[in-house]
């Protein structure tokens, strides 16, 4: 790791586009597809923060094939992205948030529990795959969130030490993973209520969106400063 380096770390599902009750009805009507009936209440405890493959051999059970894993994502993710593909936008201010952090030098990463096609369909599809450095997804690691596998991964490829990293994330898994992998995090209210969220260990502070959030704060607060931050030394 190299000294004075820092970076935001951005979950996406729920932090960067506001989608996730797109996937629980997506879930909901792949399960029930199986005859499997689950609970949106016990649905969200069993998604939340996982891999899909975690989800599936969880609620379905370990013994699911490679092969089975593979067309149960699949299923699962078409009827997410047609039913979330008309609504898709990025949270309010987070473009204009993106890319003032840019203009300031601050290194980005992504490190979600969403499998590569999900990652390009909304990355991709509203421009932002520019603005991150790093991209880590649910193939990179073996465990999703609240192991800090993901985060760990993405500030090593960033070359930034834990300490050095603030994260976005809406997920009270996503936030024991900033717990575990010593790094503090902006909670946003996308899934949970801000009174869940405050007081957690690692969150300095819960937003609803993006808008008034000034990364220059931020990164005085993490330690930098100015244009130079993160510059070549």
């Amino acid at each position: 790791m190299r000294p004075g380096r820092y970076a935001f770390i951005f979950d996406m599902d729920g932090t960067i586009v506001d989608n996730m009750p797109f996937h629980a009805q997506a879930w909901a009507e792949f399960f029930a597809g199986l005859g499997v009936g689950i609970s949106p209440g016990e649905l969200r405890a069993r998604t939340s923060g996982k891999t899909s493959e975690e989800i599936l051999r969880d609620i379905l059970g370990p013994h699911l094939s490679e092969r089975e894993v593979a067309e149960y994502i699949e299923r699962k993710e078409e009827l997410y992205r047609a039913a979330y593909l008309p609504q898709m936008k990025p949270i309010a201010g987070l473009d204009h948030f993106l890319s003032e952090a840019h203009r300031l030098n601050i290194l980005m990463a992504v490190a979600t529990s969403a499998g590569e096609r999900n990652i390009h369909f909304v990355l991709g599809g509203l421009g932002l795959e520019p603005y991150f450095q790093v991209i880590v997804g649910a193939e990179d690691v073996r465990w999703g969130k609240p192991n800090p596998a993901m985060l760990l991964t993405a500030a090593h490829r960033l070359e930034v030490a834990p300490e050095g990293c603030l994260v976005f994330e809406d997920s009270l898994a996503g936030l024991e993973a900033v717990r575990r992998a010593g790094m503090r995090a902006i909670a946003i209210t996308t899934t949970h209520a801000a009174r869940e969220l405050q007081g957690l260990p690692a969150v300095i502070q819960v937003i609803a969106d993006y808008r008034g959030l000034n990364p220059a704060s931020l990164l005085e607060m993490l330690g930098g400063s100015g244009s130079a931050f993160n510059q070549p030394t």
